[in-house]
């Protein structure tokens, strides 16, 4: 049997830590960023990116240990073992990737040899995730927290105390993968199994092709970092669009309410699921979105002055973080509620015309719709003033994001009982009150270079302007005073 699941509770352990992690997060990217040029920034962006690429065979497992562990059978270790023999042949790309790649960024190859010890490290990682994704994901909160702490730890003796630069940044991210994979997999112990099932390894790639698109559409949409590389021969503007991105992900975090949705859909839970879990992601990522909207250049001075010159970049990219997260729920709604594969006698036929082929080709087309417009906005605009070429860059994701969104949207409207919040405009108009708020307190906010004092200001401005919200949450919704009672009820 699987892990008895808590939709609310999950999501509020994986949110909470999440949180938590924008202040190590914030940490790190202060770390980096005062420590690495913006060149150097968009440099191990690019390294990033290629280690994903590379892991890209990761995702074919993941999908379906996720989809049978959520199911009851332990085939954790099976997930896990599988997924490490793959990553050979991931390391072998990453390797004659960065021998061809290295020198159209500028790079000298030793940063992408050392890199290479990522790939495996990715591999393990995500076969973990999947494994507590489906077994026991509020797991991946307390994974999280302690890859958190010993990230930030690794980063200070790394890039502080030694200046290793990018081979910092490389070895901090390996301790990271590695403290998280060990927490996942201790945390989901039970569904382990006894012995690794080759024959099941096999029934996966066999029918690898069912994920693949998914797969596929991440992977070519962070190719993003490659088309702007090579528009600009460098990684300066990647580096500058990065550190608006590293904000903006912020808004993401709201999606992780949600996070015990899909495995709860998969075992049977309540199909009015998806309207409760859009409701609560909502409730939550509205403000946030404002909130980094009315406070972005500060957030983006506070990294490093620089970069505050993508202050509109982020203000858009907040928005569209917030599509993301929007997305993320109609997908697992799509994927939870899909039973094509639950016999176990499912010809290719009855996979293709499933939400397990239609998701993944509509997010598939977006990417490279997506890779399409910004190929040709870069290219149109390479010589316009950075900034402008910043909104660009931002804009494309969010019309593309939004699109997408809204094609899904449509059939998941049709086959569940997903619907929008009917307290979505309580939602607009508090988060509305609060950015007025926040917009006067950040008129105080001083400009110095001493980060330590210019981050304890922006710590209180947020957190006066995210107890006004939920004061006025509480005021207005008799539902918000309900969920609250019900919280401080099992806490006493």
């Amino acid at each position: 049997m699987s892990s008895p699941i808590h939709f609310r509770r999950t999501g509020l352990v994986v949110f909470s830590a999440r949180l938590l992690s924008v202040a190590t997060g914030l940490a790190f990217l202060l770390m980096l960023t005062r420590s690495l040029t913006p060149t150097d920034f968009g440099l191990w962006e690019f390294i990033v990116d290629l280690v994903a690429f590379s892991s890209y065979p990761a995702g074919l497992i993941a999908f379906w240990a996720t989809r049978k562990i959520a199911r009851g059978l332990k085939l954790g270790r099976t997930a896990i073992g599988v997924s490490l023999l793959l990553s050979a042949a991931g390391i072998a790309f990453f390797l004659v990737a960065s021998v061809y790649l290295h020198s159209e960024v500028g790079s000298a190859l030793s940063h992408f040899v050392i890199a290479a010890a990522l790939v495996p490290l990715s591999y393990l990682s995500v076969a973990t995730n999947a494994v507590v994704s489906g077994y026991r994901p509020e797991a991946a909160g307390y994974s999280l927290v302690a890859s958190e702490i010993f990230k930030v730890v690794s980063a200070y003796a790394l890039l502080v105390v030694l200046g290793m630069g990018v081979d910092g940044v490389i070895a901090t991210m390996a301790v990271t993968y590695l403290v998280q994979s060990l927490v996942n997999t201790f945390m989901s112990r039970g569904a382990l199994g006894p012995s690794v099932d080759l024959g099941e390894g096999r029934r996966w790639l066999v029918d690898s092709w069912v994920p693949a698109l998914s797969s596929l559409a991440y992977t070519v949409n962070i190719a993003d970092t490659f088309v702007a590389s090579i528009v600009f021969a460098g990684t300066l503007v990647v580096g500058y669009y990065q550190a608006a991105f590293s904000i903006a992900t912020i808004v993401t975090y709201s999606g992780y309410l949600a996070t015990a949705l899909y495995p709860m859909l998969l075992g049977g839970g309540s199909e009015g699921l998806p309207s409760v879990a859009l409701d609560f992601t909502l409730l939550f990522g509205i403000p946030m979105a404002v909130g980094a909207s009315v406070l972005a250049r500060p957030l983006l001075f506070l990294l490093k002055p620089v970069y505050a010159e993508g202050q509109t970049a982020l203000i858009i990219l907040s928005f569209a973080s917030l599509v993301y997260a929007v997305s993320g729920v109609v997908d697992y709604t799509l994927l939870g509620t899909e039973r094509v594969d639950a016999g176990g006698g499912a010809a290719a036929g009855d996979y293709a015309k499933s939400n397990l082929t239609f998701v993944p080709i509509v997010n598939f087309v977006s990417s490279v719709a997506y890779l399409a417009l910004i190929f040709l906005l870069l290219s149109r605009y390479s010589s316009a003033p950075l900034p402008v070429i910043l909104e660009l860059w931002a804009s494309g994701q969010l019309v593309i994001l939004f699109a997408s969104v809204l094609v899904k949207a449509r059939r998941a409207a049709r086959g569940s009982a997903l619907r929008l919040p009917r307290n979505l405009p309580l939602y607009t108009l508090a988060s509305a009150v609060m950015g007025l708020f926040s917009y006067s307190l950040s008129r105080f906010i001083s400009y110095t270079s001493r980060s330590l004092l210019l981050g304890a200001e922006l710590v209180l401005v947020v957190a006066s302007s995210g107890a006004l919200y939920f004061l006025l949450m509480y005021a207005l919704d008799s539902q918000f005073r309900s969920l609250v009672g019900r919280f401080i009820g099992r806490h006493k």
